[in-house]
């Protein structure tokens, strides 16, 4: 793992997921899953976990992924078709 790498790792497990503001919904199911920093959620996103989450419906889903493209752009690597055929 090259040094950039570890570096952005660190940086957003130090972001805790409330300063994404998502509504109270989305935010509430993804803390009673565990993800409480920007990393999980990225790393969740990207392996098409999110969508299969326990209390994230179609709405959170959009929410999350509209924050996730608009202020992560360059970091995600989702398969948007394997997202959408579940």
């Amino acid at each position: 793992m090259d040094q950039n790498r570890i570096r952005e790792k660190n940086t957003y497990k130090e972001e805790p997921i409330e300063l994404c503001h998502f509504s109270n919904r989305t935010y509430l199911a993804l803390k009673r899953n565990g993800i409480n920093d920007i990393f999980t959620l990225i790393r969740k996103f990207n392996r098409g976990e999110i969508s299969k989450t326990r209390g994230i419906g179609r709405v959170s889903f959009s929410e999350i992924e509209e924050y996730m493209m608009r202020n992560y752009p360059e970091i995600l690597t989702i398969d948007k078709e394997s997202i959408h055929a579940s």
